[in-house]
């Protein structure tokens, strides 16, 4: 177990929210029963080495957009960004404010462009950029209100929103376009939206079983599961969904299937327990993360150098009087 300790230091070492070393990884995996420890910690190195965002990674992805052809097509890098105003616009939060941050110093050191200046002369885009994309509440209602807000002077232009994310969840990304392009149509206004991404978790309902998200198969569950599962499916609202089958998802972010059944289960165990134990936390903070589904979570396993998405299971980013949280999280 030593060396996937040094592999999961490796992978997240850089995690700015605490020492991320040896023995902090140590103390996280020693809440599992011992028999568990092993293959969980095995699939979680297997699982955040696809996934985990370093920083290292973050300047390469928005060091790639100046010139990416997914991005501006055909178009002069200086020309497609001078003509576009880079929105700041996040409501909660503050991986906005940074990322922009960062693009800002990229556009000026490789293309001499003040990010203050961009769209200054003739605005025909605006992007949106942010960490992930999970619910899509956040982005929705960001686009949505600054729409209303600038509605009066776009009437007449035409323009493209763009909004660019590191992770990207399929079942709120379908959810922001769908509302951007009728707040679009509501206001009468000639604008088109698009999104991208570089990488991608289905999350949809209708293709669980081929999810990229955690998302239990039912089976005969700890007792405390048991119960969580009995009071979702008794409050009157749809009855929880589970996965069926082995599969890894259409992005194998999980080795096996049973890989993922071990790693799954014994999230969902411990985040059951610390959601029952700490009694602080509130309806919609599921077991295996954020979401007013009824289910038992959101699921997310994209965690970034900065901070862990409440969307991830309880057991990674919650800290109470009784458990220690691998990547303990700071609030929006």
């Amino acid at each position: 177990m030593k060396k996937l300790i040094t592999e999961l230091v490796e992978i997240a070492g850089d995690y700015s929210r605490v020492d991320f070393n040896s023995e902090h990884v140590k103390q996280w995996i020693g809440q599992f029963d011992r028999g568990l420890r092993e293959p969980v910690l095995s699939e979680l190195v297997h699982v955040l080495n696809r996934t985990y965002l370093t920083s290292e990674s973050m300047v390469h992805y928005l060091q790639s957009m100046l010139t990416s052809k997914a991005i501006i097509g055909l178009d002069d890098p200086s020309e497609f960004w001078g003509d576009t105003e880079i929105l700041n616009i996040q409501d909660k939060g503050e991986s906005q404010k940074f990322l922009v941050a960062e693009f800002g110093k990229i556009l000026n050191e490789e293309l001499d462009i003040d990010i203050d200046t961009c769209g200054a002369e003739e605005v025909r885009r605006f992007l949106y950029l942010d960490d992930g994309l999970f619910s899509g509440n956040t982005v929705k209602n960001d686009l949505c209100n600054w729409l209303d807000l600038k509605a009066e002077d776009l009437v007449g232009e035409e323009f493209e929103i763009i909004v660019i994310t590191f992770a990207s969840h399929t079942l709120g990304k379908w959810i922001v376009k769908e509302a951007i392009e009728s707040k679009i149509s509501e206001l009468e206004l000639n604008g088109k939206y698009r999104s991208l991404h570089v990488k991608k978790f289905r999350n949809n309902v209708n293709v669980r079983d081929q999810s990229d998200v955690l998302w239990p198969v039912q089976h005969d569950f700890e007792e405390e599961v048991r119960d969580f599962v009995v009071e979702l499916n008794s409050n009157g609202l749809k009855a929880v969904n589970f996965r069926t089958g082995n599969d890894v998802g259409e992005n194998s972010y999980f080795s096996t299937g049973s890989a993922r059944h071990i790693l799954e289960n014994a999230l969902l165990h411990k985040s059951v327990q610390i959601r029952n134990e700490s009694g602080n936390f509130k309806r919609a903070h599921k077991p295996l993360g954020f979401t007013s589904h009824n289910s038992l979570g959101f699921g997310s396993l994209f965690v970034t150098h900065r901070n862990c998405p409440n969307n991830c299971p309880l057991a990674l980013w919650a800290g109470t009087d009784n458990w220690y949280p691998l990547f303990p999280r700071k609030n929006n």
